[in-house]
């Protein structure tokens, strides 16, 4: 027995050094069964239900400590150890995503294209993460503090200590302001951010660190945080448990402590309150929300504010008039706001809560609602109901928890999850200082398409501040060129809290503006301190639909497992759903597709309308509509106005619906990036093995278009004289611009029109913005520059003008014109002469010819005349006709004789007629005298003279040999060339070799007379 006394005294004392050293207590991550027990029964364990993955009616999923999973098993849940030693396992997961990535830090998993995927805000400069597991620790959460204030002295004051308190470890609790004056607390609307209630959830603190460096990094550049921090106070408090924190860094430095409530002794052996369990409002309400077991994590505290950390916030709070506060936590990805301590209650200002929490999430789409809403717990004592509840001692807040990272993410997420968690959170930060001002939204309610160039663009004007009274005013800034104009600013006073206004601005395009086209405007919003702006897209142009099924039946869809409800519908008789007598089922995976495909290959723009309303587990199952393009082997996920980017129990980063959507809602999908193919549309929903759902419905299934009147025409202009000067224009209408135009050309072409083309067929190719393309060609043709010919007349005699040219041409292109140079258009009656003949055709292409046209010489006569001897008729005329043509003919006067040469002439005037071939003629006169003394012998001589013509050497043959015979050879000008003698020789050459054709006469001469013969040399 004393033993046993001594046994049980150690095992108390080891109990409490544990705790007092910091020892830490292991923790395991649990799934615990909700078929047989509630949440609630859950709380009362003392169990903290704040935290966890939830799963109505199928299971709670937490971390819990050894002696909370006792209580579990002694109140006899079914449970399962998912992970035994939680702490480890965050360790291990951190190292093995430092191995994987070589550093801590990363980026958020890509989303889809859909307006609410978060905004991926740049890291600061001055943020890293810490050495305990990517988080900081106690020294570099001071240090970081300290190099904010030292870095930017006149935008965020020094960490200052709340009042005097300090904490049960001698801690002091430590706030900063940041302010265009950080020192002075100036009359602006204050805000409030906190962070570290529990010490085992750090993202909470880092991303508040991160928030504060974008702030202060982006003064002065980014005019949206420049005009809030010269307009409202932000008050940071981002480590309210600085002993818990503390504690948890010591037992486990690497970072996974699981350390939750501060470090109070409660004189028991145990050790702290939870310090969200000990604010003012409803302290104690009962013990589902909190609990009065020292050792339970939501263990509330002796009283109300019993703890130092809660009354420095208290002190803070009632020292200043917070409009809005957010008190971080982790985990869960939920937005979660009063009232906390009962089930289905909420505040007055329930409205107000739902609107800010719509606005504030999103972009990180966090769930929010109430606590029972969102996780199916209650808590009393909490920050948030009694920030908001107590007005008394001071003003009221409206003071909302986020609680940042899924549940994979667990209280140590990796290091790679950290920055994106940090950016997740931005948005939400910077709203809440906004609606501490005067702060509006202007949306704007026209349709995407837009069917007139002139017309009025309606708006809503939302007042969401808290800051009054303000005048808003309302602008439209037309970007781009094709707005010409748009209606005067409109302002807005007097407006109550989410009072809605509905108004709108004229506009009208320019009147070229075509179907299909986008015009772009910024919608902006002046509160008279700022001026907020959203920048919107509409195109012109009017939908016609390109399919439609009113859902009445399943006539057109490959149903799977999806049916008609007439039950639930929009319009009657009936909607199309995926479980119409019931929830769906778990593990399923269903679709419901179009039979036939739809055809967009000749729309520029499309859409996909339906009207939808659903019921899914949030974060888990999901529906999503796609898209297939290769008959339905490949299915995109198609964006929507109310799908989210799925969770990583999802289809992760794609556009999704999940949650509650109880009330049909107008659902529009964009289908530009399938203009131009043929689609197929499916409703695929999927589960996983827990909870399931009503399902999803739609209905009034509308596929619009605008079809894409791409036209194309290509005009030539045919190619002339051979030049290879053609040219071709496309002439693009429709479509969307740009266009991208190309040719085939040899220079491939990317303008409209191009020039100097050869003969050939050219093809062009234009593709309009959205892809579609059209091909059309051109041939071009030449006919080339005319081809002349030319028959030439000769002038008939020398110096006369009846010489002709007679043009024909041919190719080209008729009719021709013809012109001479020199002269004009006669073709007959042209002297003799070199002439220049051009053709010209109807195109004014021209050919020319350069030609001679010749005449005849002058008839030349020469003659060697004989004069008579002693009117004996010896007398004779040799003569040498040239020039004209011939053959001549020839009439001598008297006589009447027709050869060339007459002879046995007597003295006297003897006149020749010559006349050539051509009908020219002349006459020549020849007298004839009379020699006394003088014989012609030539008859008694006896010779003869061969060849005659010759072309260069005549042989002289004589009958008979003469003593002496004196030989002349004469030209026709009567120059002797040659004489020779020739003595009692029968035969002689005469060599006229050396001598120019033409004729020459050959004078003999004897003692008894002289012979006279015409020698032709040629």
């Amino acid at each position: 027995m004393k033993k046993l006394v001594i046994l049980c005294i150690y095992a108390f004392i080891i109990s409490l050094f544990t705790q007092v050293i910091g020892q830490a207590v292991q923790y395991s991550k649990v799934r615990i069964s909700l078929a047989q027990h509630s949440m609630q029964q859950i709380a009362a364990l003392g169990i903290a239900t704040d935290h966890g993955d939830f799963r109505n009616n199928s299971y709670f999923e937490s971390d819990l400590s050894e002696s909370e999973i006792q209580q579990l098993a002694a109140s006899g849940f079914d449970y399962e150890i998912v992970v035994q030693d939680v702490a480890q396992y965050y360790r291990d997961r951190n190292m093995a995503s430092l191995n994987k990535t070589g550093a801590p830090g990363g980026t958020p998993t890509a989303s889809s294209n859909c307006t609410s995927s978060p905004i991926d805000y740049a890291v600061p400069a001055n943020f890293s993460l810490g050495s305990m597991a990517g988080f900081f620790t106690y020294a570099e959460f001071l240090a970081h503090l300290d190099t904010m204030a030292s870095k930017f002295p006149n935008l965020i004051s020094a960490r200052q200590q709340i009042d005097t308190i300090t904490t049960h470890d001698g801690n002091p609790i430590y706030w900063l302001r940041i302010s265009d004056n950080p020192n002075v607390d100036e009359n602006e609307p204050e805000v409030l951010y906190t962070a570290l209630h529990h010490a085992r959830e750090p993202g909470s603190m880092s991303q508040l660190i991160f928030y504060m460096y974008y702030l202060l990094e982006n003064y002065g550049i980014d005019s949206t945080i420049t005009n809030l921090v010269d307009n409202t106070e932000m008050y940071f408090i981002p480590m309210i448990n600085p002993d818990g924190y503390i504690h948890n860094e010591t037992t486990d430095p690497g970072g996974g402590g699981m350390w939750r409530k501060n470090r109070k002794d409660n004189g028991d052996g145990t050790y702290g309150v939870d310090l969200n369990r000990n604010y003012g409002y409803f302290w104690g309400y009962d013990d589902n929300g909190s609990s009065p077991t020292t050792s339970s994590n939501v263990y509330r505290g002796t009283a109300p504010f019993s703890e130092p950390e809660t009354q420095a916030t208290k002190f803070m709070c009632e020292d200043h008039n917070f409009r809005l506060i957010l008190n971080y936590h982790t985990y869960g990805n939920l937005f979660i706001y009063p009232w906390g301590y009962e089930y289905s209650l909420f505040t007055p200002d329930s409205a107000i809560f739902v609107e800010y929490a719509k606005i504030m999430t999103s972009y990180n789409l966090y769930t929010y609602g109430t606590g029972d809403q969102t996780v199916s717990y209650v808590v009393n004592g909490d920050s948030d109901d009694w920030m908001y509840g107590e007005q008394s001692s001071k003003p009221k807040s409206f003071s909302c928890t986020p609680e940042v990272g899924t549940a994979s993410d667990g209280f140590w997420p990796a290091s790679t999850r950290i920055i994106p968690q940090c950016k997740e959170n931005v948005w939400q930060n910077l709203t809440m200082a906004r609606l501490a001002g005067k702060y509006a939204i202007a949306e704007d309610l026209s349709p995407s398409y837009i069917a007139q160039t002139s017309g009025y663009l309606p708006f809503n004007i939302r007042r969401l501040g808290l800051d009054s009274p303000a005048t808003y005013t309302v602008a439209i800034i037309p970007l781009g060129t094709n707005i010409d104009s748009i209606g005067d600013p409109i302002s807005f006073a007097g407006m109550s809290l989410l009072e809605d206004r509905v108004d709108s601005f004229y506009y009208a395009l320019d009147p070229s503006t075509v179907d299909g086209q986008d015009f772009s405007f910024v919608i902006t919003l002046n509160n008279g301190l700022y001026v907020t702006s959203d920048t919107i897209t509409k195109t012109l142009g009017q939908l016609t639909s390109s399919f439609f099924d009113n859902a009445d039946n399943m006539n057109s869809w490959n149903t799977g497992q999806w049916e008609t409800s007439t039950s639930v519908y929009y319009t009657a008789s009936a909607s199309i759903t995926d479980s119409e007598t019931g929830d769906y089922n778990n593990n399923t995976n269903i679709a419901v597709t179009l039979s036939n495909p739809i055809d967009l290959t000749a729309a520029m723009k499309a859409n996909l309308t339906f009207w939808a309303r659903w019921e899914l587990e949030p974060g888990y199952d999901y529906t999503q509509v796609e898209a297939s393009t290769d008959g339905g082997s490949v299915w995109t996920p198609l964006c929507g106005k109310y799908t989210k980017p799925g969770s990583g129990y999802q289809d992760p980063g794609n556009p999704v619906y999940d949650g509650f959507q109880s009330n049909w809602v107008f659902e529009e999908v964009d289908l530009n990036d399938y203009v131009g193919e043929s689609i197929l549309i499916r409703f695929n929903l999927q589960s996983d093995n827990w909870t399931t759902a009503d399902g999803y419905y739609f209905d009034e299934l509308n596929v619009n278009a605008i079809d894409n009147n791409l036209a194309l025409n290509v005009a030539s202009v045919d190619g002339t004289c051979g030049n290879d000067d053609g040219i071709a224009v496309a002439m693009v209408t429709g479509g969307v611009q740009p266009y991208t135009i190309q040719w085939d050309d040899p220079g491939s072409s990317t303008t409209d029109s191009i020039t100097g083309l050869a003969v050939g067929l050219y093809s062009v190719t234009i593709t309009d913005n959205l892809g579609l393309s059209l091909m059309d060609s051109a041939e071009i043709i030449d006919p080339g520059a005319p081809a002349l010919g030319l028959v030439v007349s000769s002038v008939s005699c020398f110096g006369g003008n009846d010489g002709g040219i007679y043009p024909s041409a041919s190719g080209g292109t008729p009719p021709y014109t013809y012109s001479w140079t020199p002269g004009g258009p006669l073709s007959t009656s042209i002297p003799a002469g070199t002439y220049i003949v051009v053709v010209t055709d109807s195109n004014g292409c021209a050919a020319s010819i350069t030609t001679n046209i010749p005449e005849p010489t002058a008839i030349q006569s020469n003659a060697a005349v004989f004069s008579d001897s002693n009117n004996t008729g010896v007398g004779a005329i040799i003569h040498n006709t040239s020039g004209g043509t011939s053959p001549y003919t020839y009439l001598w006067t008297p006589g009447g004789e027709t050869t060339e040469d007459i002879s046995g002439l007597v003295a006297g005037t003897y006149s020749i007629l010559i006349t050539d071939d051509h009908g020219c003629s002349i006459t020549q006169v020849y007298v004839v005298g009379n020699i006394l003394g003088i014989a012609d012998f030539s008859a008694h001589l006896g010779y003869s003279i061969n060849p005659n013509p010759s072309s260069g050497n005549f042989v002289l043959e004589l009958e008979r040999r003469q003593k002496l015979i004196v030989l002349q050879v004469s030209d026709l000008l009567g120059r002797i060339i040659l004489e020779e003698e020739i003595h009692g020789a029968k035969s002689h050459v005469i060599d006229l070799t050396a001598q120019p054709t033409g004729v020459y006469f050959l004078k003999l001469r004897t003692e008894d007379g002289s012979a006279i013969r015409k020698l032709v040399l040629y």
